[in-house]
């Protein structure tokens, strides 16, 4: 097979939609028919067409391979993009914000972790920033195969809790 649908995302945004899918070159699977990693893997835009008005949006793994995809085009529709960020991966952002061309008022970062409650939003900034979030987009996780299943645990499964604690 040339090509295989591996995922496809879809969701309604305002007037807008935006389709996302997933396309694989070869399906590399293992011995148990799991999809592994693979530099072939591209996301690719289908549809895009630009709401009425400027939403913010609240994203966890935006550094990550699927984020850097997603980031560039919820600017596109305008707003600002807040980005949950590990306080050693700070460094990343700025390399990004280039990439997208954004600025420090499109892309503002978050400093919060996984593993910690809300997600370790600090109370004030959560105040603050309570009513103004429009969407909330949870992509953060460990896809390392090779990660001990504690690890994967309380990053995947706890952290996707602690996404909907603070959501």
């Amino acid at each position: 097979v040339k090509s295989s649908l591996i995922a496809r995302y879809a969701s309604s945004f305002g007037s807008g939609k935006v389709l996302l899918a997933m396309i694989c070159k070869s399906s590399p699977m293992n011995s148990a028919g799991v999809l592994r990693p693979s530099s072939d893997l591209l996301a690719r835009e289908l549809t895009l067409t630009r709401p009425s008005s400027a939403m913010n949006y609240f994203v966890t793994g935006g550094t990550g391979f699927i984020g850097r995809f997603l980031v560039p085009k919820l600017l596109d529709r305008g707003g600002v993009v807040y980005l949950l960020i590990r306080p050693e991966s700070l460094g990343k952002l700025d390399g990004l914000r280039d990439l997208w061309g954004a600025s420090k008022d499109q892309v503002v970062a978050v400093e919060g972790d996984l593993g910690k409650t809300r997600l370790g939003v600090k109370p004030a900034w959560v105040k603050a920033h309570a009513g103004k979030i429009d969407h909330f987009f949870h992509l953060a996780a460990i896809y390392d195969m090779r990660a001990d299943a504690e690890s994967q645990r309380v990053s995947n499964v706890n952290g996707t809790k602690q996404a909907l604690a603070l959501a």
